[in-house]
Formats: C-alpha cells, sequence, structure tokens
C-alpha cells in the first residue's frame, strides 16, 4: 500500500544587509568634498553590491564610503584604504605591517632582560 502525501517546499526567506560603513563628503576624481566632523550620524547601511568600506585621505581632507571594488593605492595625492568589516573605516586603518612592529617591542623588551 502507497500513500502519496504530496509535496510541498519549505523556502528561507533571507534577508541580505549590506557592510556598514561611515559615509561622509565626496570623492570624485575632478572634485571633492571633505568630511567635516565624522561622528556616528555618518555610519549607514551600504547598498548590497558594496563590500567594501573605504577613506580617502591625505593630510588636509578625509573622505569616508562604501565601495562594490577596492584596492589600497595612492591616487592623486589621496591614499586609498580599503577594510571589510562593519564601521572599519571610521577608526585610524592600520596596514598589518604596523601591527607586525608593535607586537615586535614586547618581544624585543623581553630579549633584553
Amino acid at each position: 500500500m502507497n500513500v502519496n502525501l504530496g509535496e510541498f517546499k519549505v523556502g528561507t526567506l533571507s534577508v541580505v544587509e549590506g557592510i556598514r560603513c561611515y559615509q561622509c563628503g565626496t570623492y570624485i576624481i575632478t572634485s571633492v568634498t571633505p568630511c567635516r566632523n565624522l561622528s556616528s550620524t555618518h555610519l549607514h547601511e551600504c547598498p548590497p553590491e558594496a563590500q567594501f568600506c573605504s577613506k580617502y585621505s591625505n593630510p588636509a581632507i578625509q573622505v569616508y564610503g562604501c565601495e562594490k571594488h577596492c584596492e589600497e593605492r595612492v591616487q592623486n595625492s589621496f591614499e586609498i584604504h580599503c577594510c571589510g568589516e562593519d564601521k572599519c573605516n571610521g577608526a585610524e586603518i592600520t596596514r598589518g605591517s604596523s601591527w607586525i612592529f608593535l607586537l615586535a617591542i614586547p618581544a624585543t623588551w623581553y630579549m633584553m632582560l
């Protein structure tokens, strides 16, 4: 005796949230509007296609935003920094080699004892 209970599919609803980045000022190759007084009011969810937070900086100007693609480089006197975690572009972005240097200091002190 075969019993057919029918078929049903259970779907899952997934909500895709974008990365949360500080967004302040604008950078277009021909025009720059600097960010003034970065604060928590500048933290926003990026569009779903954006995977990186960015910080464009030179000694006088900082611009914060979201990027679909991001490559760390220097362009038109701006250092472009990229990171891939929520809120990562609001603080000072430190490159990995600097962290290695900071970790090496205590090890050096220990070896001198």
